[in-house]
């Protein structure tokens, strides 16, 4: 399991961010263990471009995806039914799992 929080969000020396690229691109190419990966997308943000992009390429090299939509207990009702609703349709453009967006909260009875 890899967790890259603020992988593309977050401002890093450009050095660090090529090399952490590289370092999970080989992983994605070349893992004999990887059989799917889940991309986590924050609910009061929505998509980012860097997002659909590493969905893109997940799709690119065969791996398959489940989008997971978190913090939905953070997010405002209007904007995380759009993010829903923008992350369902971009679901059924690429290879996924399940062509669904799950909705996390870190609240119980959120």
């Amino acid at each position: 399991m890899i967790d890259a929080p603020g992988y593309g969000f977050a401002q890093k020396d450009e050095k660090i961010v090529v090399n952490w690229a590289r370092l999970l691109e080989a992983y994605f190419k070349e893992s004999p263990y990887l059989r799917f990966a889940i991309c986590l997308i924050d609910a009061y943000v929505g998509m980012t471009d860097s997002d659909k992009q590493l969905c893109y390429y997940l799709q690119k090299l065969g791996r398959r995806s489940l989008i997971v939509m978190t913090k939905s207990d953070k997010a405002h009702l209007k904007d995380m039914t759009k993010n829903l609703k923008d992350l369902s349709e971009f679901a059924k453009d690429i290879r996924t799992i399940e062509p669904l967006v799950f909705l996390t909260s870190s609240k119980l009875n959120s």
